[in-house]
């Protein structure tokens, strides 16, 4: 019995140590794996430029990255250079658009992009951490007026979802992270990489929102989205959900500017009032030139309450592999 007993925890020790041998350590943190350098490697992707302010205007086209044959870099390393191919779409050829190069050098993965170079991973990548990507082209990582110009690292080895796909053991970099409230405008621009695979996504967003707007120095506002079918509605639900409720709603004349030729006082106390109303329709009131006040309104027609204008691009892998037919 004593011999069965100690057979079968041997064998059940055997066991879950070859088990234990088949797991090994992705190394997750490790720069380099999340875009692997080699001859002949090729990624497809398709990209997608969306105008939001003129539909017609939007354009969509395939993108073809393959790595050449290596050179000298003169820094005692090897360059690669990066062949970027582009077509309309998969039923006509590729066409050469430019020649970029990549390399690793210093634990850092540098992409020249149109001969600039910029530091795109580095190694370790370490989740929050920032790294000057300007640190091979003489520019600064924080501009004059203070913004921070560095990319950020936002996440490393986890899965990344984007548009109900699902991508495994991904390195997330936020590139770009900018906003205005003088403006209403945010940008943003993020790179996907995905372990031994390389680039997979880039998602960059640039827009503003464009809300209703008047000031202290209109007499009449016409085509004011409060009036008309509104004109009658106290308090208006907005295609999403939300509700606003109507400033101009208790006016004879809904298109009066009810800040217009009024002292600053009572200029205030109006804004004061539906600043603190239970759906406030302000979402800014700021100075302007000359004294005068300049208020955003949410707009009661808009889905949202404003419009969008900008731009929106992505940049998503569709294809990967080797072709060592490459020049």
């Amino acid at each position: 019995m004593k011999l069965r007993e100690t057979l079968y925890f041997f064998l059940l020790a055997f066991f879950l140590q070859a088990c234990n041998d088949t797991i090994t350590d992705p190394n997750y943190h490790s720069g380099t794996s999340y875009y692997p350098i080699e001859e002949g490697w090729y990624i497809h992707y398709q990209v997608d430029n969306k105008d939001l302010t003129n539909e017609e205007n939007s354009t969509t086209y395939q993108l073809r990255e393959i790595i050449g044959k290596p050179y000298d870099d003169g820094f005692g390393g090897e360059n690669y250079p990066l062949y970027r191919y582009k077509r309309d779409n998969e039923d006509v050829e590729w066409e050469l658009d430019s020649v970029w190069s990549v390399v690793y050098r210093n634990n850092h993965l540098i992409r020249y992009e149109n001969a600039i170079p910029l530091l795109k991973l580095t190694n370790p990548l370490i989740e929050g951490s920032r790294f000057n990507q300007n640190t091979y082209n003489g520019l600064d990582a924080i501009t004059p007026s203070g913004q921070d110009l560095r990319y950020e690292v936002e996440t490393v080895g986890r899965d990344f979802t984007f548009e109900d796909q699902v991508y495994m053991n991904t390195a997330v970099v936020l590139e770009v992270n900018n906003s205005s409230l003088i403006t209403n405008s945010e940008e943003t621009r993020r790179a996907v990489y995905q372990k031994d695979i390389g680039l997979i996504l880039v998602d960059h967003n640039s827009i503003s929102k464009v809300y209703y707007e008047f000031n202290t120095t209109q007499p009449s506002l016409a085509g004011n989205p409060y009036c008309g079918v509104n004109s009658n509605r106290q308090v208006i639900d907005l295609d999403n959900g939300d509700r606003v409720d109507n400033p101009f709603f208790e006016l004879d004349n809904c298109e009066t500017n009810p800040i217009f030729g009024v002292d600053d006082d009572s200029v205030n106390r109006w804004i004061t009032k539906w600043e603190s109303s239970a759906n406030s329709p302000i979402v800014e009131a700021r100075d302007g030139d000359n004294g005068t006040k300049i208020l955003l309104l949410i707009n009661p027609n808009e889905f949202n309450g404003y419009r969008e204008q900008g731009s929106a691009m992505t940049q998503k892998i569709i294809g990967y592999g080797i072709d060592k037919t490459v020049d």
